[in-house]
C-alpha cells in the first residue's frame, strides 16, 4: 500500500489536488489569486505524482487493476514506468518490453527498470506461484508416479527436470534448470535459493 499526498493546508486531510491543495483549497486560492494557472512540463507532471523512497520510487498516480501506473500526455495515456525508462535512456526499441528489475508494478525508478523481449519479461516472473498444489512456477504433482515433477518452458519448448520425492528437492531442481537455461530470472539467481 502506497502514500497518498494530502492537502498542504494544517488540519486538512483531504486527498492533493494541485499546487500543494485540496480541491476544496485549491479552488478557493483560485479565486483569491494565489494559486495561478501555471503550465507544468509533462516531465514536471509526471514526477509529482512520484513518491521517492529509498528503495522504489512508486507512482502515485492513476493506476490500471493489475497495478501498473498511467500517465496521461496530451490525450495519450502512457504507462508510467516506460515514461519514467524513456526520460532516462530515451525511446524503447521496437518490439521491447521495459521490466521491473525490482518486480514493483508501480515503481518508475529507472534504475530498477531494463529493456528485454517479452521472453526474457516472462523470465523474471516470480518463483513462486499462486496456482497449483506446490505453490512453485513449474513444479507439478505427478500423481501417476506420486512425486513432484519439474518443466520449464525455453523458446516454445518443455524441459523436463526430473520427479522429486518432496516439494523442496523438486523447488531446487526447477531453479537450477531455469538458472541454466534463462538469461533474466533474477529472483531465482538469489543466492540462498528460493525459499525466503
Amino acid at each position: 500500500m502506497h502514500a497518498t499526498r494530502t492537502c498542504s493546508i494544517d488540519g486538512c486531510s483531504d486527498p492533493h489536488r494541485s499546487r500543494g491543495f485540496c480541491n476544496k483549497h485549491y479552488q478557493a486560492a483560485l479565486k483569491r489569486g494565489l494559486a495561478p494557472k501555471v503550465r507544468l512540463s509533462a516531465e514536471e507532471r509526471f514526477w509529482s505524482k512520484v513518491d521517492k523512497t529509498p528503495t522504489c520510487w512508486r507512482w502515485l498516480g492513476t493506476t490500471i487493476p493489475k497495478g501498473y501506473g498511467v500517465f496521461t500526455v496530451g490525450r495519450k495515456k502512457i504507462v508510467a514506468h516506460r515514461f519514467s525508462y524513456e526520460l532516462a535512456y530515451g525511446p524503447i526499441g521496437a518490439g521491447l518490453q521495459v521490466d521491473h528489475i525490482c518486480r514493483v508494478r508501480n515503481c518508475v525508478r529507472p534504475d530498477h527498470l531494463r529493456e528485454v523481449t517479452g521472453k526474457q519479461n516472462l523470465e523474471n516472473l516470480s518463483p513462486f506461484s499462486k496456482h497449483g498444489r506446490s505453490g512453485i512456477r513449474g513444479v507439478q504433482w505427478d500423481s501417476q508416479f506420486g512425486k513432484w515433477r519439474t518443466v520449464v518452458t525455453h523458446h516454445g519448448r518443455y524441459y523436463y527436470g526430473g520427479r522429486y520425492a518432496s516439494v523442496d528437492e523438486a523447488a531446487e531442481a526447477v531453479r537450477a534448470l531455469r538458472n541454466r537455461l534463462q538469461t533474466h530470472n533474477d529472483l531465482d539467481r538469489v543466492e540462498g535459493g528460493l525459499r525466503p
